[in-house]
């Protein structure tokens, strides 16, 4: 995205309100923060969120999660693998007050380096952004520990005593004083990326929209597999000579869009999670998983918990096959839109295993509202008239297409919402009454061909 602003920056006093330096003659963090708060609207939309929403921001990646407590045994070779592939790490302490040993509770750091003294003792180097206020302990700049290091292993270990904000700590003491990580994996476009070694991303964009495929999660079984369901298929099995296991590790991370922007019209964040199931049956992409898959197989794995931050996102480990994604809000009927971003270190393929809203609107008539879609004779009639309708338009009028659209209409009110878009490029207005959907007015065979082909042929490849 381009954001084009000029070099006029709020004032209070001859002082900058908001983001400033230390050096009087720079601004380029203030003409920054400024691009951001146009791109949300205001300064005021800026108010409030976390580390993982401004390493996200400014560079495509995505972020994983970890509460220390709880973070898994191989947490520092997650965290030195990070650093090698140019990823971006911050920590933090719950509860923001500075302690005797120097660090400071509820304020980032930023992860710089880990390292091995000697091979046996495990270092991380931090950051104070403040660029001032250290840790005072073990391995800090003026620590006795020093003393035992030879001056090349000083060197390699770019040891200074400096009140610059940088220094070491014993990964021990890392563990014990720190309680969140954040690690923000950079993508293939992120600059300078071509220099590292960066993960393989797949985006698909989507959105819960109310009576069509806003589900909610599996508390709700009846609508629950209305909701998005995206295809991965994992392709490469990991290649660490540590592991056994014939498994994939991947990412997956699920963020809902403009909510920052839209809080001003009173959009609150919505509670998002997701989960992963095994293909059992290769489906085509004009179809998806139905009530009865999602009653009768358990999820292979999914989001720990439902929670209401802009993005959730997990780390994962399966076997090299054919999974389904079914992102959702934890209440059925919230609209709202989102990006689902599959991450993995070796080749993947992630795809929506339905028609994607882009791609033809009436894909939503096969989820409209179709609770009790088995019972319902007519769906299946709408899903073959679907299937045919862009290979052999000038048959659409023997099977009635006015009827097909008024029942399709009857089924779920939320027709209109998703057609219309589509309708409107046929008709040439923006201005769509209900007169159109007259029997008269039905789109003639090469209108049906223009609606179909819409968009770009590939999108319709399997």
């Amino acid at each position: 995205v381009d954001v084009v602003i000029d070099d006029c920056l709020p004032t209070y006093n001859n002082q900058l309100v908001f983001t400033k330096s230390s050096q009087r003659n720079e601004f380029w963090s203030a003409l920054l923060e400024k691009a951001y708060a146009k791109l949300h609207g205001s300064y005021e939309a800026l108010k409030g969120g976390n580390t993982t929403e401004a390493m996200e921001d400014f560079t495509g990646g995505v972020t994983e999660f970890y509460e220390i407590k709880d973070a898994p045994k191989d947490i520092y070779k997650i965290m030195k693998h990070a650093i090698d592939r140019g990823s971006l790490m911050a920590c933090s302490i719950d509860y923001e007050t500075r302690m005797t040993c120097g660090l400071v509770k509820g304020h980032a750091y930023s992860v710089t380096a880990t390292s091995f003294k000697a091979g046996k003792i495990k270092l991380v180097r931090l950051r104070n952004p403040w660029g001032q206020v250290e840790w005072k302990g073990a391995w800090s700049d003026s620590s006795d520990e020093w003393n035992l290091i030879d001056k090349a292993e000083k060197i390699r270990l770019q040891h200074k005593i400096a009140e610059d904000g940088e220094f070491w700590i014993s990964f021990d003491d890392f563990m014990r004083y720190f309680t969140k990580l954040e690690i923000c994996n950079l993508t293939p476009d992120t600059l300078e990326a071509d220099k590292l070694q960066t993960w393989t991303v797949s985006v698909n964009e989507g959105r819960w929209v109310r009576g069509c495929s806003a589900g909610g999660c599996r508390n709700y079984p009846d609508t629950f597999w209305t909701n998005p369901q995206y295809r991965l298929k994992l392709l490469e099995e990991d290649d660490d000579p540590e592991d056994n296991e014939v498994v994939c590790s991947f990412l997956v991370a699920l963020m809902q869009k403009n909510r920052r922007k839209e809080r001003k019209l009173g959009a609150n964040l919505l509670t998002l999670g997701f989960a992963i199931y095994e293909e059992m049956v290769l489906l085509s992409i004009f179809q998806s998983h139905a009530l009865d898959f999602f009653l009768y197989n358990a999820s292979k794995a999914r989001s720990k918990s439902y929670i209401n931050m802009r993005e959730v996102s997990e780390r994962f480990r399966l076997p090299p096959n054919e999974y389904v994604i079914v992102p959702s809000t934890y209440e059925p009927h919230q609209e709202g839109e989102f990006i689902l971003r599959v991450f993995s270190e070796k080749r993947s393929l992630s795809d929506s295993s339905f028609l994607r809203l882009g791609r033809l609107a009436f894909t939503c008539l096969c989820k409209l509202d179709l609770t009790l879609a088995t019972r319902k004779p007519g769906n299946q009639a709408i899903i073959s008239f679907l299937t045919f309708i862009r290979h052999s338009p000038n048959r659409v009028h023997s099977l009635g297409g006015p009827v097909f659209l008024q029942r399709c209409i009857n089924l779920a009110s939320g027709f209109i919402l998703l057609t219309a878009n589509y309708l409107t490029k046929i008709s040439g207005t923006a201005r769509l009454r209900f007169s159109r959907l007259h029997a008269r007015q039905w789109p003639s065979p090469r209108a049906l061909s223009r609606l179909c082909h819409y968009t770009s042929k590939s999108q319709f490849e399997p």
